[in-house]
């Protein structure tokens, strides 16, 4: 597991964004960390993004610079999903990185972002990395406990017809047929499943610290729940019955019928 004693390219981001003036961090997702400075965000720091095996840096820079950085060196800069088209520029990085010429780019989007001069700031210099990240940091889907917790959802999910995996934003997504009934994801960097339960249920859950209301989904009855999947957890096993049953055919429906599904497995 990842140690304090460890220099990756996720230790020398931070040294750089954290050394300017005003800058706070803060958690975006499991993969991601938001730089702000006066209230906004000027960089944001991405690993394997919905999947895309980068290690990458994003940064708000003005508009023009973003094509003259993508056509020096494509390689290197790239246009960011959903925040490309406000003039976001995308750094990929490696170990081999040109990191003054990434702090140079850095320097731009927070004096651009904050408003600050650059002469206020003297040169910053960093040691390169010289640990690589593992393959948890890289995708926390690796982890030992997520890797157990898949094991035990796929056993319980070879009882149930007409299943079959697929990957969605980074993560495992099992469908019946075409629909999706169930998303695997972390809250708190434990594991958990989202499941669909229906608005009106909702509230029941809300109570038990285990179950939020999902951000994207949670308006369509959607529910996460936080949970290892092990056989004594059956308020779990029977909540993904449920999503599964709410989206399967009836002619699926008639062939579970036919199957004893243990909820020990």
């Amino acid at each position: 597991m990842p140690n304090s004693s460890r220099r990756t390219i996720s230790n020398v981001v931070d040294e750089i964004l954290l050394k300017l003036n005003g800058v706070e961090k803060t958690k975006n997702h499991d993969r991601s960390m938001k730089y702000r400075v006066g209230g906004k965000t000027f960089a944001m720091y991405m690993i394997n993004h919905h999947g895309d095996g980068r290690t990458a840096l994003w940064l708000k820079v003005p508009r023009q610079m973003q094509g003259l950085l993508v056509e020096s060196d494509e390689s290197v800069f790239f246009v960011p999903p959903y925040v490309g088209k406000q003039g976001w520029i995308g750094i990929n990085l490696t170990m081999s990185s040109e990191w003054d010429e990434i702090i140079g780019v850095i320097l731009e989007a927070y004096v651009y972002v904050s408003g600050s001069k650059e002469s206020q700031f003297d040169h910053i210099d960093v040691d390169p990395p010289r640990d690589e990240l593992v393959p948890e940091e890289m995708d926390p889907f690796n982890s030992e406990t997520m890797q157990c917790t898949m094991s035990r959802i796929e056993r319980f999910l070879e009882q149930l017809p007409d299943v079959n995996r697929g990957q969605q934003f980074g993560g495992p997504v099992f469908k019946v047929g075409r629909k999706s009934f169930l998303y695997l994801g972390f809250m708190n960097g434990d594991p958990c499943i989202e499941v669909w339960v229906g608005k009106e249920a909702q509230p029941i859950f809300l109570p038990d610290e285990r179950f939020v209301i999902p951000k994207y989904t949670g308006h369509n009855g959607w529910i996460m729940c936080r949970t290892s999947f092990k056989p004594e957890d059956q308020q779990a096993r029977e909540l993904l019955l449920r999503s599964y049953r709410h989206f399967a055919l009836k002619r699926t429906l008639k062939e579970l019928e036919s199957k004893d599904i243990d909820l020990f497995v």
